[in-house]
């Protein structure tokens, strides 16, 4: 339920939460994720926010 909600909100308004982690763990967190989806050939992108 709530991961269709994030994906409407994404599909709709070009972004939405992914979680909410201390800034270091945010970094890593999405570090990591680029790194896979480049790996892959899969067009993602992900920022980081400081709340």
């Amino acid at each position: 339920e709530e991961a269709n909600k994030i994906m409407i909100e994404v599909h709709k308004n070009g972004k939405g939460p992914a979680g909410i982690y201390p800034y270091d763990i945010a970094i890593s967190k999405a570090s990591k994720a680029m790194a896979i989806a480049k790996e892959e050939e899969f067009p993602f992108k992900l920022t980081v926010e400081e709340d």
